[in-house]
């Protein structure tokens, strides 16, 4: 939640409030877009947010960026959970667990085949040229 008031203090309405949290992606640190809300008759903006990263302490930044006489606004607030939150998603492990029994017969029947045939490529030339030495 988040009020949004005038310099007079007077509450500001319809007036659209972007939520960022920070987080890190693939190395990269920056803020996340988490939504939008508009702010009602009072001035007052919600968002529901569920947390979705497994830290104790999240930065949440609500963004106004201006509107008509009202100047941008900008507001960071710090939010400690009690306990670390289940991460939102789990990713499977990308290893080769499921083809680990088979695989090394596979490939032996594969670099067999492949011995194989090279095998009798070279006796049937082998043959062509033996052939051609009778006759």
């Amino acid at each position: 939640m988040t009020v949004l008031k005038d310099v007079n203090g007077a509450p500001v309405d319809k007036a659209q409030v972007q939520f960022f949290i920070d987080a890190e992606f693939a190395g990269v640190k920056s803020k996340m877009n988490i939504g939008m809300a508009r702010t009602d008759a009072n001035g007052v903006a919600f968002l529901d947010f569920k947390p979705t990263l497994a830290t104790r302490e999240q930065k949440i930044t609500a963004v106004f960026e201006g509107m008509g006489v009202y100047a941008e606004s900008t507001q960071t607030i710090a939010v400690t959970q009690v306990g670390t939150p289940p991460p939102a998603y789990i990713v499977e492990p990308a290893g080769l667990d499921e083809i680990r029994h088979y695989a090394p017969a596979t490939l032996v029947l594969v670099v067999g085949t492949a011995w194989a045939i090279y095998g009798f490529v070279l006796f049937q030339i082998f043959g062509v040229f033996r052939d051609r030495a009778r006759g």
